[in-house]
């Protein structure tokens, strides 16, 4: 049965101290997004994720109308991700599994010159489903701003929705001279039951499974220290920080990896 109005208020507007998320929520769809405690900022998705959650980055992405996307991991405390390579440790198409509590965070925001509007952050969340099993739930968080413009909250989209966006900035390869500019009437933020439209996989483990987190797409190096250079890969920080249990052998398409790091910020 569904949780009730009262049980959810009550798992949803726990006190947390400073900087330790609720995991206690991940059991149910919080109305706030900001009732998980997810990052330092409640009205900024791109701040410092609480509890050691580690943004990252994909080799290839899927286009979504000039959006520009943040993905934060966050694992449980003391839990690892497994690493199913199926082909004696070196198939770099091999995928991940995460433990229940984890939850997968990405933001979708489009930029204009110095500014942005971040308009959705989705939410995967991996949850027991009893008698040993586990199912991963998707839903989206629709960013509202006050009459002045300011970012205020992000609230559980039940129904989805479609929004305007527009877009005004450079191509991120300092060697293509491009700046790319435009709008749609048409960026659809989905409603929970359609993120099974692209998430759901027979070969994956059972709900919304996670698409981006692959060895493949994460093998690459990414910028930890902000200093604009990518430096460090970032399947060997996971390991490095016991969020992942192993990982292939790494370097695997190391050219093409140096290549496009400045292509995918």
């Amino acid at each position: 049965p569904a949780a009730s109005e009262e049980y959810i208020a009550h798992l949803c507007e726990a006190e947390v101290e400073e900087g330790e998320i609720n995991r206690a929520a991940f059991e149910v769809d919080c109305p706030l997004l900001s009732q998980y405690n997810l990052f330092a900022e409640a009205d900024d998705p791109r701040s410092l994720p609480h509890e050691g959650g580690v943004p990252y980055v994909l080799n290839s992405k899927l286009f979504s109308d000039h959006a520009t996307k943040y993905r934060v991991l966050f694992v449980p405390p003391g839990e690892q991700a497994v690493y199913r390579d199926g082909q004696g440790g070196n198939n770099v198409n091999g995928t991940i599994d995460f433990p229940v509590g984890t939850v997968i965070a990405k933001t979708f925001s489009f930029k204009d010159g110095a500014d942005e509007d971040i308009v959705e952050t989705r939410l995967l969340i991996h949850r027991d489903a009893g008698d040993g099993e586990s199912l991963w739930e998707g839903m989206a968080y629709q960013w509202e701003v006050d009459d002045s413009g300011h970012r205020v909250e992000a609230s559980l989209s039940l129904s989805g929705a479609k929004l305007s966006a527009s877009w005004n900035y450079p191509d991120p390869d300092p060697e293509i001279n491009k700046t790319y500019v435009g709008s749609t009437d048409d960026y659809v933020i989905p409603h929970p039951n359609q993120c099974g439209n692209c998430h759901n996989n027979e070969d994956r483990q059972p709900g919304d499974a996670p698409i981006g987190p692959k060895v493949r797409l994460l093998n690459r190096p990414m910028d930890y220290d902000s200093d604009g250079v990518p430096e460090t890969n970032q399947l060997q920080h996971w390991v490095d920080l016991g969020l992942l249990d192993s990982a292939p052998e790494l370097g695997v398409n190391s050219q093409l990896i140096a290549t496009n790091a400045q292509r995918l910020p």
